[in-house]
């Protein structure tokens, strides 16, 4: 006996062997026809379609061997069959030296005529054949050698179709599986937009069941006034093979509405037509709701920062990356374009020196966190070569993973006006206190509110106290003489009742005891 040897692409043969995945599966119509059919052109009592894998044949369809499943490699007239091209016939095996002491000829089934045609399959490989045998000699007629050879090509159609439909079915079952686990609603339409496939998700944002919303269905949750637009847009895309992509309104049947995200894509036949479309929707109503306020919330802001006259100032203190608004360079007497290239460079080129180091030291107390927050009054070189004042406020928002400074955000709010006044009232009152001492007239104010009182210097040296000193009330009043403090406590609560004003020479002791 002699025992055939293994192909040249052993390896890559049985690994195309596995991948049908047919291998020890239940009989099936299909193929139990084919061998029929091939015993009864070929005029043979037994006709097998043979898988030949590493180490036996097995058979898929069998007609003329009930109860035999497989037989060993070695002893397969297949093994041979499948090195050839073409037929693979033995006339007879009872006198052919590679079969005479086989043990399939010598004992049951008896073999002694054999004639396989290979399965090859469409990648070259040959798993197997579609053979007949019988217990005669004999000889295939030229016809039945050819219609054995196009049964053996319809198995092997049989075959990767089985394949190709097992593998539609399992991409089909994982498909449904993450579509039904998709947060996004999934959809499918045919070429005209009719939907033939929603997900639950789909249904649950649209408020329909999968039923209803098969065909023009789903277009009964349309919200009215976006209909029309949705269909134009949506026929348009189609018409010319591109991507919808869309947000409109759906209103279900309970009658809430939903905004919503629809995107899909043309699926299209290899001469260009569109075939079907899929697609994905997505409830976007909680975003815009939030994204409407958010702007809202911004514009609000903007419109305080337009009113309060800010500028504002964004800066990276780790990249210098530094963001003026257009106030900012205007308090200057600039513009954003005029300032060009911005950096944190551009605040130190302006500030005045002297107000630089104490911003720095200002900036360093807040980076270590001594102060919450930065706040600097600082002198700017304004383009008409005045300098204008800043109160400059900001906090740093974020920090490293180390926790150093990273953005921090602020104002530049103009005090120009309001430094010049204080300059002004500066002057005014060291001018009233210079005419005070001379004309030995001192001057005082109580605010009845908080009952503060404001001594003015030369009234401080009336009463003998340091320049500054700031008594209560009750201290004032216990300045006057002990028989004077009567009429003094009556005058100023007639003043504090009716605003009535007095003029009054009483007795006053001073700090040191003497009464003046």
């Amino acid at each position: 006996m002699l025992i055939a040897p293994l192909p040249p692409n052993e390896p890559q043969r049985v690994q195309a062997l596995q991948q049908l995945d047919v291998l020890d599966t239940a009989p099936e119509r299909e193929f139990d026809a084919l061998a029929a059919a091939a015993a009864l052109v070929c005029g043979v009592p037994i006709s097998l379609i043979s898988l030949v894998d590493s180490d036996r044949q097995w058979f898929k369809a069998n007609t003329g061997l009930p109860g035999v499943t497989e037989t060993p490699r070695e002893l397969a007239f297949c093994s041979h069959a499948i090195l050839q091209d073409g037929v693979f016939e033995v006339p007879d095996a009872a006198i052919d030296p590679r079969f005479a002491d086989n043990p399939l000829v010598t004992h049951a089934p008896d073999i002694r005529f054999y004639a396989g045609a290979p399965l090859r399959l469409s990648g070259g490989e040959h798993v197997g054949t579609l053979c007949v045998i019988d217990r005669v000699p004999r000889h295939l007629s030229a016809h039945q050698r050819e219609v054995l050879r196009l049964l053996s090509v319809a198995a092997v159609q049989a075959f990767e179709s089985r394949k190709l439909a097992r593998s539609f079915v399992i991409s089909e079952s994982r498909f449904r599986s993450l579509s039904d686990s998709s947060p996004l609603g999934v959809f499918a339409t045919d070429a005209d937009g009719g939907c033939t496939y929603t997900n639950a998700r789909w249904q649950e944002i649209y408020g329909l069941s999968g039923a209803e919303a098969l065909g023009d269905g789903w277009s009964r949750s349309l919200h009215p006034d976006d209909r029309p637009a949705v269909f134009a847009h949506w026929q348009e895309s189609s018409a010319l093979k591109r991507d919808f992509d869309m947000q409109f309104r759906v209103r279900r049947s309970d009658g809430s509405i939903r905004d919503v995200r629809s995107v899909s894509r043309p699926v299209l036949h290899d001469d260009g037509s569109v075939a079907s479309h899929v697609g994905s929707v997505e409830d976007i109503t909680e975003s815009l709701r939030s994204r409407r306020a958010l702007d809202a919330e911004v514009q609000r802001l903007a419109d305080i920062i337009r009113g309060t006259g800010a500028g504002t100032w964004e800066w990276n203190v780790q990249t210098g990356e530094t963001r003026f608004n257009e106030r900012w360079a205007e308090i200057l007497g600039l513009t954003l374009a005029e300032l060009g290239q911005i950096s944190i460079q551009t605040w130190a080129d302006f500030v005045h020196p002297e107000d630089l180091v104490r911003s720095n030291a200002l900036l360093q107390a807040h980076f270590s966190g001594e102060t919450e927050a930065y706040e600097c009054e600082a002198r700017m070189r304004h383009r008409e070569g005045h300098w204008a004042w800043v109160l400059s406020c900001g906090r740093v928002l974020t920090r490293t993973a180390d926790g150093q400074p990273e953005w921090m955000f602020g104002t530049h709010l103009d005090i120009t006006a309001r430094k010049l006044q204080q300059e002004k009232l500066r002057v005014s009152e060291e001018l009233l206190n210079r005419t005070g001492a001379v004309a030995q007239v001192g001057g005082w104010q109580v605010d009845i509110a908080s009952g503060v009182v404001q001594w003015s210097e030369q009234t401080c040296r009336i009463h003998g106290v340091a320049p500054g000193h700031r008594p209560s009330v009750a201290e004032a009043i216990d300045f006057f003489a002990p028989e004077a403090r009567p009429v003094i406590e009556a005058a100023v609560a007639q003043g504090v009742a009716d605003g009535k004003p007095w003029d009054l020479e009483l007795p006053l002791i001073q700090r040191s005891g003497q009464r003046i």
